[in-house]
């Protein structure tokens, strides 16, 4: 008997032109994840070596305080979607990250942060390029990850505890993106140890996969998918967060580099 998965879908997007869903498309668009994630717990893919994978892009594409030799590598119809969807092109591009690094120059209060052009341009994406914006949204997300360092600083995909996690197959990236050219990520509740883990590792392991997917430019414009397989979903999951991490989460969405849209 084919196992019964409960799925949330939770969609994190670069704002879609119209993105308004009559309910017959929402229903059609929660039943591929739904198909999807079913043959994902099927099918097993490691995700140790995704995310190995993906920090290995990560680092290895040049990325660190600054970076003068950047080459846009959207796609073809990423690059048209980026221009109507965020006004965005080489000019808008070039301007925005001049004025981005300018301002880190003579703003007092910031120490040793990126200025790769990657790493500006995800704030400047989700403002479609609105310096002022992407100003004040980049000293919100340093606030954070000085406020709450626990969470946020020194993540690494070969961290003992979260590699631990990550082999139970609590989190596993798709092989595939969605029709819109999203990744998906899938978690399963019963996969996770509950007695075992916490809710400071938790939010590492999150934290992880965020930051190297906002570290990819088709996920800076496209956005990305993230689907709960909620089956085995005990109060012992949800116990593990205290009334303090969940004021902690909510300030972190709230000063977040992402735009939420929500699906059930």
């Amino acid at each position: 008997m084919q196992q019964r998965v409960r799925v949330r879908v939770q969609v994190h997007v670069a704002k879609q032109k119209n993105f308004t869903f009559v309910k017959s498309e929402r229903r059609k668009r929660k039943s591929y994840y739904y198909a999807r994630a079913s043959s994902l717990i099927r099918a097993e893919t490691p995700a140790r070596v995704v995310l190995r994978i993906w920090t290995h892009r990560r680092n290895s594409s040049g990325m660190g305080l600054f970076d003068d030799n950047y080459v846009c590598s959207l796609s073809a119809d990423t690059a048209k979607f980026a221009k109507e969807d965020l006004r965005e092109d080489q000019a808008t591009r070039e301007h925005g990250i001049k004025a981005m690094r300018e301002w880190l120059t003579k703003n007092p209060d910031i120490k040793n942060c990126r200025s790769d052009a990657v790493f500006l341009l995800r704030f400047l994406r989700c403002r479609k390029f609105s310096v002022p914006q992407a100003q004040e949204l980049l000293e919100r997300y340093l606030a954070i990850r000085q406020t709450y360092p626990h969470w946020f600083r020194n993540l690494d995909v070969n961290e003992a505890d979260l590699l631990e996690i990550i082999d139970a197959g609590y989190i596993v990236p798709l092989p595939e993106k969605d029709c819109f050219g999203r990744q998906i990520i899938l978690t399963r509740s019963k996969c996770l140890d509950a007695m075992k883990f916490n809710s400071t590792q938790m939010a590492r392991l999150h934290s992880l996969v965020v930051e190297v997917l906002m570290d990819d430019e088709e996920s800076q414009v496209r956005g990305f998918v993230h689907v709960n397989d909620e089956d085995g979903l005990s109060m012992s999951h949800l116990s593990m967060w205290s009334l303090a991490d969940v004021r902690t989460m909510m300030n972190c969405i709230q000063v977040s580099d992402e735009r939420f849209k929500f699906m059930r």
